[in-house]
Formats: structure tokens, sequence, C-alpha cells
């Protein structure tokens, strides 16, 4: 007989496939939207962004998506990581604070893409 239950099963995400495109992220912190040009995610409207160049300080969310274009390259700054948002598991509220006893809840380097760029 096993000594686990399906809570002890951790599914890993397939990573989706890189699609080439156009975003414009709106800066909350600046309220300013910008064109950026992403090779390195599959992005999709509302995702939190870490892009380069003057705005790299500032978390970014993806306000438009777009597929077909024709672009100079060099005239773009570029999104260089995507936030993951995820979190799985249970959470119960500790007066100011949410609290877990789940280990898989987040991850390390999940937590660390919050507050840091993948620079």
């Amino acid at each position: 007989m096993s000594n686990f239950d399906s809570k002890d099963i951790i599914k890993i995400k397939d990573d989706p496939k890189p699609v080439r495109s156009l975003v414009q992220v709106y800066f909350p912190d600046k309220c300013q939207s910008y064109t950026y040009y992403n090779d390195q995610y599959d992005l999709h409207v509302g995702d939190r962004v870490w892009v380069e160049g003057k705005l790299e300080k500032y978390i970014g969310v993806v306000a438009k998506v777009m597929y077909n274009f024709k672009i100079k390259l060099s005239e773009y700054k570029r999104v260089i990581s995507l936030i993951d948002t995820s979190v799985g598991g249970e959470l119960y509220l500790g007066g100011t604070h949410w609290i877990t006893f789940d280990r898989y809840t987040l991850s390390r380097e999940q937590i660390h893409s919050w507050f840091f760029s993948s620079l």
C-alpha cells in the first residue's frame, strides 16, 4: 500500500514555446505605455514582465500583443523576463499576511522573479 495521496504529486507545467511578438507594456508606477520586442516568452495580456532599458527597475503589465509586424530590431528594447504569478496549495489568512504550510506553494526562484529581473 502506498504512503502518499494525490496531494503529494507535483504537477510540472510544460513551458510554452516562445512566440515572436511586439508587446505594449503599461507601467503603473509611471502611468505610461511603451512597445517592446519579445522573442523569449509566450506572452498574453495581463502578464507581468521586466524589460531592458530605462524602465528596467519597474514591473510592466502586458496591455496588447501583436504578432504581425515589420520592424527594425535595433529600434526596440526587449522583454527580458516574465514574472511567474501562479500560486498553488492551501493559503490561510493570518491577520495581514497569507500563510501556507505547503512546501510547494511557491519556489524561491518564483519569489525572486517578483522583485528582481533576470539581468
